[in-house]
């Protein structure tokens, strides 16, 4: 009896030492995770923040251009607007000065005007305008002054004299109007662009700055 015992007994040892199969690992993603969890919140707040930080300044920014385009008041005479007008007087002038019956006499000051025009019209931003426009007044100054000594009919001197004041007056109204919209563009720099947060993630946004008409 004491055998069977003992060969009991020693059944019971090695089923009590056979290694019971490991737990399944509890599965792993952010709801277990509290890191995890916690640094993919705060990734959604910042790219939150950075997106509407981009969404705001941006939409002060279209208000700059349509300033730019329409006028401060949306009246539709804005910067833009004077600069065509413009150059539609100087294109009036280059065709006075490039009848055939003066054959060719004022060809290099139309060529001056024209190359002018064309930085006129390509303009996208203010300071571009600008400096467009100065070369325009330069150049149709000059045609001007070349049609003005040439010996014109007097059906053309007199258009001369008009086209010439119509310019003369488009540039004094733009000039007005460029107090104006610089008005607004100064006031985005500083107040928009340049305050908190979006001075500290302009570069980072790639934040557009706006051109003054100077």
């Amino acid at each position: 009896m004491s055998t069977e015992k003992q060969r009991a007994d020693w059944r019971t040892e090695v089923r009590s030492e056979t290694p019971q199969p490991a737990p399944e690992p509890e599965p792993r993603g952010w709801r277990y995770n509290r890191r995890l969890g916690v640094l993919l919140l705060a990734a959604a707040v910042v790219l939150a923040s950075l997106l509407g930080v981009s969404r705001g300044v941006r939409s002060q920014y279209r208000r700059v251009t349509e300033a730019y385009a329409e006028g401060t008041d949306g009246s539709g005479y804005g910067v833009a607007y004077y600069g065509r007008g413009m150059d539609e007087r100087a294109a009036n002038l280059c065709k006075i000065a490039g009848k055939s019956q003066y054959g060719g006499t004022f060809a290099s000051q139309v060529e001056a005007v024209e190359q002018a025009r064309l930085a006129v019209s390509s303009a996208g931003t203010a300071g571009m305008l600008y400096e467009a426009v100065s070369s325009l007044t330069d150049a149709v100054d000059a045609l001007n002054a070349e049609l003005k000594d040439g010996s014109l009919t007097d059906a053309d001197e007199r258009l001369r004299q008009s086209e010439y004041q119509s310019f003369q007056d488009q540039l004094f109204k733009l000039r007005n109007v460029a107090v104006d919209y610089n008005e607004v563009a100064r006031a985005y720099n500083d107040k928009v662009l340049g305050g908190l947060p979006a001075a500290a993630m302009k570069n980072m946004l790639h934040l557009p700055e706006a051109e003054e008409y100077r």
